[in-house]
């Protein structure tokens, strides 16, 4: 049976275990309840049994669920169902008219889902199956996000360290580069720093190109009186640093690795949307944003500390 309209409406309250599942026919009359384990077992079953219960197509049965993506969401999709979704402020508001004391079930709120989009699915969302280069552009563009706030909380961390025994490294820091953290594995502490010679360092700075400083300027500020601790802490200090370095270098290749792969998505959507339709309008505004990320890659902001 296919019809314009669905004719049975079912609600998904989600969880990360499980989830319930409550479906109605047209009149609201509950057909069933039940709950189903996530996975892809689980999820499997919980289309099965909604067709069957139904005795229906999927495209014959509306979803209301409270997410707006995820395995639960595309699962569905994917098998043609017609799925929505509502803001959980909105939920609360449904949830009034079974409770009023609101509190939550997970029995009653997936019916509340199902009688809500029965009675009033101009307030839900229609969801559409997402483009598979777009969902992986997105993926991707998380990962990068979370890539840079880890480095951002690595910096915080050097930083801080760097001003209970080496202060004056930080006067270097505008941006925490390659090249800084290299530096710092060469001349670790202000000792280190005094028993370099410029032309050493004048190499490092001549790999990374750096053009702003020369190693006369770089030992000068590094030679500046040190904070005087006592060597055990110092030494505690350099360790924690080395391995925070070493860390920072490992995000910095994953940032690197996770744009070349967003650049490289970008422009297989421009190829495909060339050759498919001839507009590129969308892809375009993609590419003009790309020198925007990479500006902020390199201004990574740091947090202040006393």
């Amino acid at each position: 049976m296919n019809n314009d309209k669905p004719i049975f409406f079912a609600g998904i309250d989600w969880g990360f275990s499980s989830h319930q599942v409550c479906l109605t026919d047209h009149n609201g009359s509950v057909l069933g309840e039940q709950a189903f384990k996530h996975g892809g077992g689980g999820l499997s079953e919980m289309a099965r049994w909604l067709t069957k219960l139904s005795d229906s197509d999927p495209q014959n049965i509306a979803v209301a669920i409270g997410v707006t993506r995820g395995p639960v969401v595309e699962s569905l999709l994917e098998q043609n169902f017609e799925v929505h979704s509502v803001n959980p402020k909105q939920l609360d508001r449904f949830r009034d008219r079974f409770s009023p004391s609101g509190a939550k079930d997970d029995r009653r709120d997936a019916r509340v889902l199902a009688s809500a989009l029965r009675t009033d699915r101009r307030h839900f969302r229609r969801l559409e199956p997402q483009n598979p280069d777009i969902a992986v552009l997105r993926e991707l563009t998380r990962t990068r996000e979370e890539l840079m706030s880890e480095r951002n909380r690595m910096t915080n961390r050097l930083r801080q360290l760097l001003w209970s025994y080496y202060p004056q490294f930080n006067d270097l820091i505008d941006t925490l580069r390659l090249w800084l953290l290299e530096l710092w594995e060469l001349v670790p502490t202000p000792t280190a720093a005094k028993k370099t010679r410029p032309p050493t360092v004048q190499k490092l700075l001549k790999r990374h190109r750096v053009r702003r400083i020369d190693a006369k300027g770089v030992l000068d500020i590094l030679r500046q009186g040190g904070i005087s601790i006592q060597q055990p802490i110092e030494k505690s200090r350099v360790t924690r640093i080395k391995a925070t370095v070493q860390r920072m270098k490992i995000i910095d290749r994953q940032i690197k690795q996770t744009e070349t792969l967003i650049d490289e998505t970008i422009d297989a959507l421009a190829a495909r949307e060339s050759t498919e339709n001839g507009v590129v309008g969308d892809i375009e505004i993609l590419r003009s944003h790309q020198p925007t990320w990479r500006y902020l890659s390199l201004k990574r902001k740091s947090m202040p500390f006393p």
